[in-house]
């Protein structure tokens, strides 16, 4: 619960603590009531807290994270432009460097690897599958 809490505050989708803790107690607890604000409810809430400030010391954490989206939706208006038409239009070539980014996600290459450097690789990539040439001038 702690993690789930710890993440959504790095990403700046700050989850309610209530939430984590109802969701929470069905997933494990399927046939049970929900929780009722007493005092149990208010351990397990000062416990995730707790959690969150030992995961906080004690673990290398990196709780910022540059995503690599923004870089790769400039690069594709940008060679967009650049393009011509008929080349755009006919290949999927936004679609499937979408595609690519989101599987980076799968592995550790987005903590390894600048947040520029992955989203030109893959628009590299999508370019190379479809056999699309970037004009030099």
């Amino acid at each position: 619960m702690s993690s789930i809490f710890l993440a959504g505050k790095v990403e700046e989708q700050h989850l309610h603590t209530c939430d984590i803790i109802n969701v929470s107690h069905r997933y494990f607890n399927p046939c049970s009531e929900p929780l009722e604000l007493n005092s149990r409810f208010w351990e397990l809430r000062d416990s995730i807290v707790q959690c969150e400030l030992l995961m906080l010391r004690v673990l290398p954490l990196q709780v910022s994270f540059q995503h690599p989206h923004k870089y790769l939706l400039h690069y594709l208006v940008s060679l967009k432009n650049w393009l011509n038409r008929y080349s755009w239009q006919r290949t999927p070539i936004s679609v499937t460097a979408w595609a690519l980014l989101q599987d980076n996600y799968q592995g550790d290459l987005c903590l390894r690897f600048q947040a520029q450097h992955l989203a030109v690789a893959v628009l590299y990539l999508a370019l190379q599958v479809y056999g699309v040439e970037v004009p030099a001038e």
